[in-house]
C-alpha cells in the first residue's frame, strides 16, 4: 500500500508499515511537502494528503 493508494493513513501507521520511527516518517513528509511532492489539504485530524 502506498500514499497514493491510502491518502487517509497516519504519520503513527506509515511508520509502522515501513518499520521506521514516527519521527523519521515526519521529517520525509515535511521534505516531500517542502518539495511539492505532497499536500495536506483540510486540518489534522480530518484532513488527507493529496499526492502530487
Amino acid at each position: 500500500m502506498t500514499l497514493g493508494e491510502n491518502i487517509r493513513i497516519t504519520r503513527l501507521e506509515l511508520s509502522q508499515m515501513i518499520d521506521r520511527y514516527e519521527r523519521t516518517v515526519q521529517r520525509i513528509t515535511n521534505s516531500l511537502v517542502e518539495k511539492g511532492f505532497i499536500e495536506r489539504i483540510g486540518n489534522n485530524r480530518f484532513g488527507y494528503w493529496d499526492v502530487k
